[in-house]
């Protein structure tokens, strides 16, 4: 908040707001600023508490869409489900094994343990096939989650 009002990064840029749990940002932050925006709006949250108070006012610009991959999200009224599946790209053999190789990189689980590269590749080299499989006959994955 400015002096004189609600403050708006310029179109086409970005705020990062950070601060311990239960300080205010969403409700002093995140949230006026997404009801007053002048434009359009990304907002990322782990809770949603953001999109619940602003979906109503900013459904009145245009379509609201929540990012769900799960689809399992309660999500307010006229709000729109947006989903993506890695599955959609693993099409042909080559993205598959660069989609499984971002998956598994960007993955913790085996940061500085020993051996990394090894198990790293050796993900990879189990994940690459089985999106091919999947994405060739339309499953999900959901599917290769129960293949692994």
């Amino acid at each position: 908040m400015g002096r004189g009002g609600i403050v708006h990064a310029p179109a086409e840029s970005a705020v990062l707001v950070l601060g311990p749990p239960r300080r205010g940002k969403s409700t002093s932050v995140v949230i006026p600023s997404v009801l007053t925006a002048p434009g359009a709006v990304v907002s990322t949250s782990t809770k949603p508490d953001v999109l619940m108070a602003t979906a109503p006012a900013r459904s009145r610009y245009g379509t609201v869409w929540a990012f769900d991959p799960t689809g399992q999200a309660d999500l307010p009224d006229g709000v729109r489900r947006l989903r993506w599946s890695p599955l959609d790209a693993a099409g042909d053999w080559g993205a598959a094994k660069r989609i499984a190789a971002a998956m598994v990189g960007a993955s913790p689980a085996a940061k500085g343990t020993r051996h990394e590269s090894h198990w790293t590749s050796r993900a990879s080299a189990l994940l690459g096939p089985l999106l091919y499989a999947a994405a060739s006959v339309r499953l999900q994955m959901r599917d290769v989650v129960g293949w692994v």
